[in-house]
């Protein structure tokens, strides 16, 4: 029990005192885990899972603390957010009827003609797909290749 007090003591410390709390916990984290990319590092010994669920316990009794001593509980606005509404199955569908009809095919060897014809199938997953993309910031990699015309 002592041990398990002085870590919890030790790393809720760290923690206090960082700059950054969340880079700070995870790396405590990544430490006791064992997947510390530094050749450095005090090694803690102890059950992972008991040091973990002390973090976990600190965040969770930390929460009132930083509100109580928060003097300003209001989000201000800032001119530069934006804001994007969620596409709709329908308007893939819009778009996908306007494409031109085309046999010619891209990198993913699918022409236009295929996309039109099957277009009432594959626009709620293609709607799925880019809203997931906009909500997550990750943007597929094959579908940032183009062809550069000359």
């Amino acid at each position: 029990m002592a041990l398990r007090a002085a870590r919890k003591n030790y790393y809720g410390q760290r923690i206090q005192n960082a700059d950054n709390k969340s880079k700070c916990a995870w790396n405590i984290v990544n430490k006791i885990c064992g997947r510390s990319k530094k050749c450095c590092e005090i090694q803690i010994e102890g059950d992972p899972k008991q040091i973990v669920n002390d973090i976990y316990q600190y965040f969770i009794n930390s929460g009132p603390f930083v509100r109580s001593k928060s003097n300003n509980n209001t989000i201000s606005s800032n001119a530069k957010t934006m804001y994007v509404y969620p596409v709709l199955s329908q308007e893939i569908i819009t778009i996908i009827q306007n494409l031109k009809n085309k046999k010619s095919t891209g990198f993913d060897e699918i022409s236009n003609n295929i996309i039109k014809y099957c277009n009432e199938e594959i626009s709620a997953s293609l709607s799925f797909v880019i809203q997931n993309s906009s909500d997550y910031g990750i943007f597929p990699e094959q579908l940032k290749r183009y062809i550069q015309k000359r």
